[in-house]
């Protein structure tokens, strides 16, 4: 009674302040609309739309994308009380936090404090109750941000906030960006507008791996291979994928040209294509030894069913003696296709039920005999790679005891999601229902359960398996949603394949549809068995248990050879008792070398121990080792090395090292130490690189030479690249990418170095062309050098100022030397880029001038101009030889950060941490952040004022755990550098 009358005396308050506001102020109107809604009144769209007729110069709402998003939370989203406005408003604003270096944001219990560089400012959060408040908030944060913070793009900022508030909810619900959106409907739409060919990015070059049949691309003769190296006037050095797609892309019946660089051809082929509808093929087939249907389905999409029906009705020609579904990592797609390919298999029962706010059933789907296309003996293969949709058929099957299920289980995505377009273009995924396998099984959070599970054991190493027993995923996925429905209890047979695949390529291929050994094994059964979920279930346990053996003995045969006794006697009484012990050569270990551990279990009991392993595991980088011992007689002892690759961009960290001792038992066993023996290992930074670039525009070879950028002109960049950090650089890339495409195109953007010794320079040439239409524009490169190993990216922009034609420089010779240091321009003005600085007293020959400025000589590939005025002219016999010393500027260098002082083990709530960051001209600013699990926390920001030398003496907080700490620094907003560590935090 009492929310009633507090409702009702909200609506009375609201309708008196629409009358004195909504004509006063533009926006007032339309978030009234969202009031109303919030309060469960007619929507906000309905009010807008009244009120925009009435006043159509009214301003667009702020934050319209976010309040629609609270409008659909509040009357669609699956479960009501995870709906709190303080945890979504926290949410939105640490993706702010995340976003911008800049800002950072402290919750009091009263109110949000908003520092953006020296200015605070504070929210009141003492009422956030409602999602009205929880707006009306948001509007404030964002009125803040556009004042005080240049250059942000809101709508941006927007979407991030968005993300961040969704994020709270669950992992499914989230904001797609309209770029996101148009590629997501066209992969379910089951067909696009284009050319027909599938291309992969290749060494830069966008590259064909294969043309679809029946399309332009395949009627053209277009081959894998082939290297797109322009798309009509737009060439695709360096550009992304989804820049390329978007270029081959187009209307039906536009056109569009290629330039082709193909293997031993002797020119660049030029092809022209008229695009047309491209139709994706969802599914695949095959026929399989002893007349077996195989038949894959890659994602659900608009097209699937016809294509299953399409092919079950060629195989039900051939007569087929049974059917290979193959779902192994198939991500979902469209629920109404699979309910529609369940129907294919089904003649009877619930395909699928969901359960909506409030566990309410809303929606029940069941099969229909009419729609039965396929009776026969089945297999369907999945894995943790198959989800959603896929697991709605695969689960319909198996429950209704239709099809015998091999694989893994797979992945638990049982949560359905809506996804509705906003007037911008993004659109709003959102939770709304659960599904219920068979209309009671749970599917979320615990996935389709095979009667089969498939596992690997590698073989390959002498020392080590990986164990498929042991653990689903390295990388656990939490989800704040809890599922519904009742979970499938059922067991499942193990069997377990032995893989001798390296390490680097498992059985997966990259069509990724179920390995060779899988899909065998379905094809098996179903030559053995036509019903083996019923009347046949005993004949096939007894099977499987052969073929569990043979794998058993194949495992045996192999750890024989290395000298690994796996047999194990049967009914054998265990008077065993293990001691495990570890032993290194030292406590600590550099990033980028290899760590080894000496394993050494003896048995202190009276009987042997049989089938004896040791699991290892490392945290927080996380790698498994399973080190094998076999047999182990009383009083012997085994010992065994571990290796560990350290990556060498591990930060300070501090490595746990447990070890589980398990013996005896079926190929899987049974723990038997009752704790975990546990180590620890200090991991010491490598010694980086640290990377800084010189570019210098010149115009001599494809250009007039007056060393402006101009129309028409191929202008070659020289590149200088200096390894000045107290480490060798890995493989190092550095590329150019186009920003501007239609001003320039790049012909030659990018180069690779083995490596860069410390103190190590080198050059480069890249080249570009100005298209002839470009006069009085801007273009705009990106400059990307990676070094994989360290996982260093130095991003930086180049920005040209291209000109109108004119003369070339008078040639001119003599000599000219410089009073004091003069800085050298890459042409003549004050707008061209500074390329160096020539130093006092140095001589210099004269290769022209141009107006008021002088073209010098600096070396026989390079040229560079400096104003008349500040040198002076010398006559060429007082003086034999110039001596053309200058020092180069290298516009593109990052903050160097030092650490001198944080702890990576500590047993206090509060650390001390010293930072210095340097930068030979100036640094904008820096913060250190902090990661513990889900927590984060911006800890500090400062402002660099123009300095070159930040010096950061804080205590941290630290929670319990590991807390990854980023420090980060910028020198520009596009040059910038972090450091990371870690500290474990153990009271």
């Amino acid at each position: 009674m009492t929310e009633h009358l507090e409702r009702e005396n909200s609506y009375f308050k609201l309708a008196t302040w629409r009358q004195n506001a909504v004509y006063s102020y533009p926006f007032v109107g339309i978030l009234l609309a969202l009031i109303l809604t919030i309060f469960g009144r007619p929507s906000p769209q309905q009010q807008a739309r009244k009120l925009l007729v009435s006043n159509p110069t009214r301003k667009e709402i702020p934050l319209r994308i976010f309040s629609t998003v609270l409008i659909k939370l509040k009357d669609d989203y699956i479960d009501p009380d995870l709906i709190k406005p303080m945890d979504l408003f926290t949410g939105a604003i640490e993706a702010l936090e995340k976003e911008f270096p800049e800002i950072i944001f402290e919750k009091t219990e009263s109110e949000y404090r908003i520092r953006i560089k020296d200015k605070r400012f504070s929210i009141k959060i003492i009422n956030l109750s409602s999602l009205l408040s929880l707006y009306e908030k948001m509007n404030e944060v964002f009125s803040i941000l556009e004042s005080k913070l240049n250059n942000i793009n809101l709508r941006d900022a927007e979407y991030r906030a968005i993300n961040g508030m969704l994020s709270v909810l669950d992992n499914h619900s989230s904001l797609l960006t309209p770029e996101m959106y148009s590629e997501i409907k066209a992969g379910t739409r089951g067909s696009f507008t284009g050319i027909g060919i599938v291309v992969t990015l290749r060494d830069g070059y966008i590259t064909v791996i294969s043309s679809i049949d029946d399309t332009p691309a395949a009627r053209a003769g277009i081959k894998p291979g082939d290297k797109i190296v322009r798309i009509g006037n737009v060439s695709t050095v360096n550009v992304t994928l989804n820049e390329a797609m978007k270029l081959l892309r187009g209307g039906e019946d536009s056109k569009t040209v290629l330039f082709i660089e193909r293997k031993n051809a002797e020119k660049i082929l030029r092809i022209e294509l008229e695009r047309s509808v491209i139709h994706l093929n969802s599914v695949s087939t095959n026929i399989l030894p002893g007349n077996i249907g195989y038949i894959r389905i890659k994602q659900f999409t608009q097209t699937t069913e016809t294509e299953l029906s399409k092919a079950l009705k060629s195989f039900n020609s051939k007569k087929i003696n049974g059917l290979v579904l193959d779902l192994y990592n198939n991500p979902g797609g469209l629920l109404k296709q699979a309910t529609s390919c369940a129907n294919l298999f089904l003649d009877k029962g619930v395909i699928y039920s969901t359960v909506s706010r409030k566990n309410n059933i809303s929606e029940s789907k069941s099969a229909d005999a009419d729609d039965t296309l396929f009776k026969g003996p089945m297999v369907v293969l999945i894995n943790e790679g198959s989800a959603s949709a896929s697991e709605i058929l695969a689960g319909a099957l198996k429950h209704h005891k239709r099809a015998l299920l091999v694989g893994k289980t797979s992945f638990g995505k049982g949560s359905i999601q809506v996804v509705s377009e906003n007037n911008d273009g993004s659109a709003l995924k959102m939770t709304i229902a659960h599904y219920l396998s068979a209309g009671k099984y749970a599917i979320h959070n615990t996935g389709v359960k095979p009667h089969i599970k498939i596992g690997m054991i590698k073989s390959n190493q002498k020392n080590f398996l990986v164990s498929p027993f042991m653990v689903k995923s390295l990388i656990p996925i939490t989800e704040t949603l809890p599922g519904a429905g009742i979970k499938d209890k059922s067991g499942f047979f193990t069997l377990n394949f032995l893989d001798s695949s390296p390490d680097d390529d498992p059985w997966d291929v990259s069509t990724n549809n179920a390995p060779s050994p899988v899909i065998n094994i379905a094809s098996e059964i179903i030559k053995n068995f036509s019903n083996p979920l019923s009347t046949e279930s005993e004949a096939l346990n007894v099977w499987l248990k052969k073929k569990k053996l043979l794998e058993l003995t194949k495992l045996m045969t192999i750890l024989g050879k290395n000298g690994i006794n796996w047999t194990k006697p049967e009914n054998t009484t265990d008077s065993s008792a293990l001691e495990l012990s570890v032993k290194y050569d030292n406590h600590f270990v550099r990033a980028g070398e290899s760590l080894s551990a000496r394993v050494e279990v003896r048995n202190l009991g009276t009987s042997p121990a049989y089938r004896v392993f040791t699991m290892v595991k490392t945290e927080p980088e996380i790698q498994r080792r399973e080190v094998v011992f076999g047999k182990i007689d009383p009083g012997e002892s085994i010992i065994k090395t571990v290796h560990f690759r350290v990556d060498k961009s591990l930060p300070a960290m501090l490595w746990n090292i447990e070890y589980k001792l398990f013996s005896g038992g079926d190929s899987i066993g049974f723990p038997v130490l009752k704790t975990v023996r546990e180590s620890r290992m200090e991991i010491i930074p490598a010694r980086p690189p640290i990377f800084r670039m010189h570019y210098h525009f010149m115009d001599d070879s494809g250009g007039n030479g007056d060393g402006l950028i101009q129309p028409g002109e191929n202008i070659r960049i020289r590149l200088m690249v200096v390894n000045d950090g107290p480490g060798d650089s890995g493989e190092t890339s550095i590329k150019l990418v186009n920003e501007t495409p239609l001003n320039m195109e790049i012909l030659k953007g990018r180069v690779n170095f083995p490596r860069l010794l410390s103190g190590e320079t080198r050059n480069h040439d890249f080249v570009i062309s100005i298209s002839k239409e470009a006069a009085g524009t801007r273009g705009k490169m990106k400059l990307v050098l990676k070094d994989k190993k360290f996982g260093i990216v130095v991003p930086a922009e180049m920005i040209l100022n291209i000109m109108n034609p004119g003369p070339a420089p008078i040639n001119s010779q003599g000599l000219i030397t410089f009073p004091s240091d003069t800085v050298l321009r890459d042409g003549p003005g004050k707008f061209s880029n500074i390329i160096g600085v020539a130093k006092k007293s140095s001589i210099f020959r004269i290769s022209g001038t141009q107006g008021s400025w002088i073209k010098l000589i600096l070396h026989p590939e390079r040229t560079a101009f400096a104003p008349v005025s500040e040198g002076k002219l010398m006559d060429s016999w007082q003086l034999s030889l110039p001596s053309p010393r200058w020092i180069p500027w290298f516009q593109i260098q990052a903050p160097w950060i030092k650490i001198k002082k944080m702890p990576i083990l500590t047993d206090k709530t509060s650390v001390p941490i010293v930072v210095e960051i340097t930068h030979p001209v100036a640094i904008i600013d820096a913060s250190i952040e902090r990661f513990n699990g889900k927590n984060y926390q911006k800890i500090l920001y400062v402002q660099g004022n123009g300095k070159n030398r930040i010096s950061i003496n804080e205590s941290l907080q630290v929670g319990e755990g590991f807390n990854k700490i980023r420090i980060h620094a910028r020198a520009n907003p596009s040059v910038n550098a972090s450091v990371y560590q870690y500290i474990f935090y153990k009271p």
